[in-house]
């Protein structure tokens, strides 16, 4: 079986572009501020991993050949999740590494707060 390849860029508000963004911090997390137009597929609960989380994603009809972008806090979850999404067939997958930390700190980054 072939994986896609992963890619592991910065996150920067120019890596949002033309990409389905995961965001897969917590819905807490989540609910506290986002990214416009991001979807929240939290890869871990409040127990440990979230074994649903193929599943989420899957019942939201994502495409598995479409560019998708992985965000978390710091980059440690979506890396995580951007192997396991690799590894389940999906053919364009990219890790931002940095996370929103770094969008907040680098670029004063506007996110949506509920």
């Amino acid at each position: 079986m072939l994986f896609g390849k992963i890619s592991n860029i910065l996150a920067t508000p120019e890596a949002l572009n033309d990409v389905l963004l995961i965001d897969v911090r917590t819905k807490e997390e989540f609910k506290s501020f986002h990214i416009a137009d991001s979807l929240n597929v939290p890869i871990t609960t409040e127990n440990g991993y979230n074994a649903d989380f193929l599943n989420e994603l899957e019942a939201l009809n994502v495409d598995k050949n479409k560019k998708i972008a992985v965000i978390c806090k710091s980059g440690a979850r979506s890396s995580a999740a951007a192997k396991l999404l690799d590894k389940n067939g999906y053919k364009d997958v990219v890790n931002l590494k940095g996370g929103v930390e770094r969008l907040a700190k680098e670029y004063n980054y506007k996110f949506i707060k509920e």
